[in-house]
């Protein structure tokens, strides 16, 4: 897939990740993803009204949140492989090159 035709657009700096949809298809396909997430909800929220206290309740939460999070991570996987990419880091150092350069020839 060309860069040009991804869906989503990654910004990564350090230990921050923003990944956002680039255009229609992005949108539509992150929509997708949050429809898929409709299923594990419906089905924690009636588990918890069969079963509101107690130890099942406890399991079933634990189930949800692990399920929840596998659900999160496989998202920003998927969508990361599917984006540009651009390392805030890296152009923020061509920048300050860029800056020094432009001083030295201003002196």
């Amino acid at each position: 897939m060309r860069e040009e035709d991804k869906p989503f657009v990654c910004y990564k700096s350090r230990w921050s990740l923003k990944i956002q949809p680039r255009n229609a298809t992005g949108w539509k396909l992150s929509f997708l993803w949050l429809l898929a997430m409709l299923p594990q909800t419906g089905l924690f929220m009636w588990a918890m009204g069969r079963h509101p206290g107690g130890g099942l309740a406890a399991v079933y939460t634990l189930l949800y949140t692990a399920a929840m999070a596998l659900w999160g991570w496989r998202m920003v996987v998927w969508m990361k492989a599917r984006s540009e990419i651009f390392d805030m880091d890296e152009l923020l150092a061509i920048k300050r090159q860029q800056d020094q350069q432009a001083r030295r020839k201003g002196r």
